[in-house]
Order: C-alpha cells, then sequence, then structure tokens
C-alpha cells in the first residue's frame, strides 16, 4: 500500500529549495528523494508535480508518496503473535520466546516474518532483532523510508527499550553502567565475550527485586551489541537464569530469562509519542512464584 506524507512549509523553512526541505523536514535520504524524482506522483507541490530545485514558500503542501519495491517472498505459516499497535506505518508484536525472528538457515518457514505473512503483513522491516530465545516487543516498520527515520530516532536517543532478565545472586551495586568492549569468542559460532579490541558496549542496569538466590534486573542500553546483555551480566558473575551459552541451563525456563518490556519512541512521521510496555512471559512468571 502507497504511503501518502503531506508537509505544509512554515516559516523557517520558507525559500529553500523542495530538495533541502524533502531532507531537512521530512528527513529523507539524498537516495530516497532521487528514487521519488522517478515516480510521477512521487514529488507533489500544492498537488502538482516539482523538481527538487523548485523554491518553496510559507503555506506550501508538499506532498511525497512512498511507494515500496516488492521485496522476496515469504512463506505464510499459521502462527499466533500477538499485536500490540497497528497504524499506517508502524507494526508492533510481543514476540514469544523460541521463535526467530527472520527466515535464517534451518528457519525458512518458521520466523516471526513468516507467521506475520500469515496473519496478512506483507513487506515488513525489522527495527532491531531479538534473540530466538528472547521474548518481548519488537517494532517492525511498513516501508524503507520509516525504518530509516526509527534508525535516526535510535542515533539521538528518542528511541529507548528496556529490558527485563532474571540473573543469578545479588548485584553490588545494585544499579550501575557496565562498559566494557566487546568481541567474538574463538571457535566460531554466535558465542561473544569482553575483549579489549572489542566494540564499545555500554549497559545500564537497575535491580528492580532481589529473591534468595536470584534478581529481577531492568536493562537500558547505549549499544546494541550481540548478546550484549547476557556477556556483560556473565562478566560480573551474574549470568541470566538459564543461559546456555553464558551460565548454566535451567529446565524450569529452558532458555535464557530475557525479556524486551518496554518501549518509548516518535511516530515517524507525526513526532507523537509513543510507549508499549508488556508484561513478562509466563515461563519467567511460573519460576518466580516457585
Amino acid at each position: 500500500m502507497d504511503r501518502v506524507v503531506e508537509y505544509r512549509i512554515d516559516q523557517k523553512d520558507a525559500g529553500k529549495s523542495v530538495g533541502q526541505a524533502l531532507s531537512s523536514c521530512l528527513e529523507l535520504s539524498g537516495r530516497q528523494i532521487r528514487r521519488l524524482k522517478f515516480q510521477p506522483d512521487g514529488i507533489l507541490l500544492n498537488g502538482k508535480r516539482t523538481r527538487t530545485n523548485a523554491l518553496v514558500q510559507a503555506g506550501d503542501r508538499l506532498t511525497v508518496v512512498i511507494r515500496e519495491e516488492r521485496g522476496c517472498d515469504l512463506i505464510p505459516v499459521d502462527g499466533d503473535v500477538a499485536v500490540i499497535y497497528e497504524d499506517l506505518d508502524l507494526v508492533v508484536v510481543n514476540k514469544p520466546s523460541g521463535l526467530v525472528v527472520h527466515p535464517s538457515p534451518g528457519h525458512y518457514s518458521d520466523s516471526l516474518l513468516n507467521w506475520l505473512a500469515g496473519m496478512g503483513f506483507h513487506g515488513l522491516h525489522l527495527s532491531g532483532r531479538l534473540d530466538r530465545d528472547t521474548s518481548g516487543l519488537v517494532v517492525l516498520a511498513k516501508n524503507g523510508t520509516t525504518i530509516s527515520r526509527l534508525a535516526r530516532q535510535k542515533e539521538d536517543g528518542r528511541f529507548q527499550k528496556r529490558y527485563l532478565a532474571l540473573v543469578s545472586g545479588h548485584l553490588f551495586p545494585k544499579n550501575g553502567r557496565i562498559q566494557t568492549p566487546l568481541g567474538k569468542a574463538s571457535g566460531g559460532g554466535m558465542r561473544m565475550q569482553v575483549a579489549e579490541d572489542g566494540k564499545a558496549a555500554s549497559t545500564w542496569y537497575d535491580v528492580v527485586q532481589e529473591y534468595e538466590t536470584y534478581s529481577l534486573v531492568s536493562f537500558k542500553l547505549d549499544t546494541g551489541r550481540t548478546h550484549q546483555i547476557r556477556v556483560h551480566m556473565a562478566s560480573m558473575g551474574h549470568p541470566l537464569l538459564g543461559d546456555p551459552l553464558y551460565g548454566t541451563p535451567d529446565v524450569r525456563l529452558g532458555r535464557a530469562a530475557l525479556h524486551a518490556a518496554e518501549i518509548w519512541m516518535e511516530q515517524p512521521f507525526s513526532s507523537a509519542p509513543l510507549h508499549w510496555k508488556v508484561s513478562l512471559p509466563a515461563d519467567m512468571q511460573a519460576f518466580m512464584r516457585n
């Protein structure tokens, strides 16, 4: 489906070219603008096709029509995933644990995207990923322009995500920041490790509740490295409960107890504040009750 976006030029943008207005007001990249130029109705000024070097005045209506190119076809599969939110640009879901987010070797037809295709959602773009066993909120974009705007929100801090995890033992201090670089562990595979020559990684943590032998901890990330929370916690001597890679498997959980619980962001085009929060999944709640 085409996405029509309209912007009313205000006094501060008067005198700019159409191209400059598309870049500064609608945050479109040069590539996106060039693509729109080749669509008959891609860029309209006051309802008429225009050149990108035309000048705009206060009160002008600048309209773009975002038309997605068809990507690779996904195999639609029946699945049950909770849709938390949907608008013209976004779909937000609560992913269950044990589900990969996109097709990959060994999972060509049993991913979150396959499930969503089975529910009638096609052409979605992932804005960040969760590990197969991590549950919680996933934001998907309905077009490439939206995914670019979400990337900018992540860069400037408007997009924030909070995780909850069950970790071994009791942390001291009870809140703080972990800043140790991470790199791939030797031996191949997905395993990561603290590495002096690795990529910078920054994790904020805050203890929510302490239990006899473990703690419920909240996390926010400044960076998004693979397995970042899991490796940082293990490096402190507090691996996530049930973590088969960095801790000890637990048959009561069957996975690392990590959940993407909360997201704050702005609607990509209207800038309206958006916020979603989902409860801990049943397996983590059951563990905490026992």
